[in-house]
């Protein structure tokens, strides 16, 4: 089945079998989308009742629209195979999660409500699952849970397929009335939420055997060990949750799933308060309202400091390094992430315009993002003496936020603080936290600095939350996301015309759509024009000045105006590692290639597990001709980031130099299954030149010159496909016509190993001169 189209879609790999049938990831050829697709095994497509059921499972499925219930998209027969496209979820399930042992409570109640969620929505559909287990729960990247495989869903007032006194389902899970084979309804899902719980909290299921008929006595007769006998710190009325849920009566068990929430948020509630933390900190609601909890360990002491109590740490001492991790957004909303997300950005931004401190990038700690991890373990991964986490949840106008830094070297609580206030008050928020970590991490700011911490880029608090909108869009990096992101900077704007950030947002941006979704003619004078419209609102602004530069270099060629921004960008933050990442990479295509490798080292030096320093490093290697040497980041930064296909193809070009094909090869094909951007597309077809299939390798090209105009094709990515076919020709003129569309990729054909067959040519000389790189 891999590597087959079937109907209009690609089938790439296998991704597991259960219930009715094999799933496969695959790529909707007209949407352009990665979907899962279940066939209904082959032995069952003559069962006219597994097939009665298999049409059941996506007709239940897909009458259901929620965000924690995978989205079904339609149900097909082609070539005799029957088949369900649904929703692809990046991320790994429950049972994964579990085989490593039990959860913080924090999260195992934020994934308990996210399934009643899931379930409250089924179930007012009339929608029973039946088969509600560790396997069919998944959790995306950013810990979303999906409810999937309603193989065995009943649908109120359908014909029973699965017929009273059948047992069906998987065993550990099942209710004792759905045990003995009786009639179930959405109680028997809360019976399985409640298994999930137990063993989200204990690690272990609550009922267990060697064989399934021992399961199902177990079941029926026997009461489980209690959760705070295997958990101490579980919180009593948790303990309650569980043991209603797991009631052998369905008439005594919760009858619905909004019972279950409404038992569950008030604690979800309390944890993210603190209330069952003994390192976090109490807080009363209202407006930055602040008390202590105090900790008890050996030698602590307590003072009184004006009208509240706080933790004295011992030998204090400058910490100068931290880590701010993904927030985690306890909200269940979709349409909130970008809270969690902004939040972590701004405060990652505001520390790091600070000289004397290393911080680390988002894109570095994006890997703790959903994971249970000790600041310890953080500290030494990163290499940095604190850690900063926080939760966010929403609920109507009101935002509760908790923040804790800790110190990574023995683990103390240095700070925490939990928040309850209006939406409204989001921007002083982040100021608020800003200053408390500065001021704990006892460092000494300049006059400047302070200045800095203190003035506000708004005072618009609609237009900060836009803001962080624009980001949280535009960092998708889909051309829908981008418009989105785009949109919301503007919109920003609108309601405050002297907000330098938004407008560094929309140079970042427009950079970010040249030659992949846009030409730079169109894109680039709005690139330029925000970043100087940023730095007359905010000369300090580091990043507008960097942004600056790339515009002066990729499109304008002006390398001596380049160099003057980003010297002045990194004046301004020298600790900026994707700054320096680029500053190299400038110098390397400009022919300073030991200064570039440099720059780009100490870019990596600053921000060791970023997957851009990573991948910056091995580009400015490879097109130094260090092909051994360039594998070594490029491979790291697909470990740090496997969907970063713009390194993967760096890797194949390098694997290529070194004549190792196949290993080649296998990136492309990897890069393929993740964007249809006309790189990949060339170097797939440049691939089959060099391997000498010329037929295939034109095949590919035609195809890419007849793309729609609203596919965009970025003209170095004919060259090279020329070049490796041999025709001279065709590749200058495409040079040309690169040169005429102000191609950013041109940029590096000074010292780029590919264009080597042109060196000797009057017209790509002539190129080179016309754009200052001769």
């Amino acid at each position: 089945m891999t590597g087959k189209v079937i109907s209009h879609y690609h089938v790439m790999q296998a991704l597991g079998s259960g219930g009715m049938g094999i799933v496969y990831q695959a790529q909707d050829l007209k949407l352009k989308r990665p979907v899962a697709l279940k066939f209904l095994s082959r032995e069952l497509t003559s069962n006219a009742e597994a097939k009665q059921r298999f049409v059941q499972e996506a007709q239940a499925a897909a009458a259901l629209n929620h965000p924690n219930i995978c989205t079904i998209y339609e149900i097909e027969e082609s070539e005799e195979n029957f088949f369900i496209a649904m929703e692809f979820i990046d991320g790994h399930s429950l049972r994964e999660q579990l085989n490593q042992g039990a959860l913080p409570l924090a999260q195992a109640l934020a994934i308990a409500i996210q399934v009643a969620e899931g379930l409250q929505a089924a179930h007012a559909k009339g929608i029973v699952h039946r088969d509600l287990t560790g396997s069919n729960v998944m959790l995306s990247s950013t810990q979303r849970v999906k409810i999937t495989d309603f193989g065995l869903a009943q649908l109120f007032g359908s014909s029973l397929l699965t017929q009273r006194g059948t047992v069906m389902g998987t065993v550990a899970y099942m209710s004792p009335e759905q045990a003995r084979g009786k009639k179930v309804d959405p109680r028997t899902d809360l019976w399985a939420l409640g298994v999930l719980l137990y063993e989200m909290l204990t690690g272990s299921l609550p009922f267990r055997g060697d064989h399934p008929q021992v399961v199902i006595y177990s079941i029926i007769n026997e009461t489980p060990e209690a959760v705070l006998a295997r958990r101490p710190d579980t919180p009593p009325a948790l303990e309650q949750i569980v043991t209603k849920l797991l009631t052998k009566n369905p008439d005594e068990r919760y009858q619905t799933a909004d019972e279950v929430l409404a038992d569950l948020q008030p604690l979800a509630q309390a944890q993210l308060a603190g209330v069952a933390s003994t390192h976090r900190l109490a807080a009363t609601p209202g407006k930055f309202t602040k008390r202590m909890l105090l900790a008890g360990v050996v030698g602590a002491f307590l003072a009184l400091a004006g009208a509240g109590l706080y933790f004295l740490r011992p030998a204090a001492s400058v910490i100068d390094s931290v880590a701010v991790l993904p927030f985690a957004n306890l909200s269940n909303d979709p349409d909130t992430e970008y809270l969690s997300e902004g939040l972590t950005e701004s405060l990652i931004y505001s520390l790091s315009r600070l000289s004397h401190v290393k911080v680390r990038s988002r894109s570095a700690t994006l890997r703790y993002e959903g994971r249970a991890v000790d600041a310890g373990t953080v500290g030494k991964e990163l290499g940095v003496k604190a850690v900063l986490t926080g939760t966010v949840l929403q609920r109507g106008n009101q935002l509760a936020l908790s923040a804790e830094l800790v110190d990574t070297r023995d683990q103390s609580v240095i700070w925490g603080e939990q928040y309850n206030l209006p939406m409204a008050d989001l921007l002083a928020l982040q100021q608020e936290i800003t200053s408390e970590i500065t001021g704990r991490m006892r460092l000494r700011l300049s006059p400047s600095e302070q200045m800095q911490l203190q003035k506000p880029h708004t005072t618009n608090s609609e237009a900060y939350r836009l803001y962080l909108l624009g980001q949280h869009y535009a960092s998708q990096y889909t051309r829908a996301g981008l418009d989105r992101g785009i949109a919301y900077f503007e919109q920003a704007i609108g309601l405050d015309s002297s907000y330098a950030l938004a407008y560094f947002g929309l140079a970042y941006y427009y950079v970010g759509i040249t030659d992949w979704f846009a030409p730079a003619q169109e894109a680039m004078p709005k690139a330029k024009a925000a970043a100087e419209r940023a730095i007359q609102l905010d000369e300090s602004l580091a990043e507008a000045h960097a942004w600056l530069a790339v515009v002066h270099f990729w499109y304008e060629w002006n390398q001596a105006a380049a160099q003057r921004e980003f010297q002045r960008a990194l004046e301004l933050n020298p600790n900026n590692a994707l700054t320096r990442s680029y500053y190299g990479a400038f110098l390397v295509a400009t022919g300073h290639l030991a200064a570039g490798i440099a720059e780009a080292e100490q870019a990596r030096q600053l921000d060791p597990l970023s997957p851009e320093t990573n991948s910056f490093l091995g580009v400015c290697l490879y097109a130094a001709r260090h092909y051994e040497e360039a594998l070594a980041p490029l491979r790291t930064t697909i470990d740090l980031a496997p969907s970063y296909w713009f390194a993967r193809m760096y890797l194949a070009r390098t694997y290529q130099k070194l004549g190792r094909w196949e290993e080649a090869m296998a990136e492309i094909q990897t890069s393929a299954q993740m964007d249809s951007v006309s790189e990949i597309a060339g170097m797939t077809a440049r691939a089959h030149a060099l391997a000498g299939n010329h037929r295939a390798a034109r095949r590919l090209l035609q195809e890419m010159l007849a793309w729609p105009q609203d596919r965009f094709l970025a003209p170095p990515d004919v060259i090279k496909v020329c070049l490796a076919l041999g025709d001279t020709s065709m590749a200058l003129d495409w040079v040309e016509k690169a040169y005429a569309a102000r191609s950013f990729m041109l940029i590096g054909m000074k010292v780029d190993p590919e264009y080597d067959p042109l060196r000797n040519q009057p017209r790509f000389q002539a190129v080179l001169h016309q754009m200052g790189l001769d």
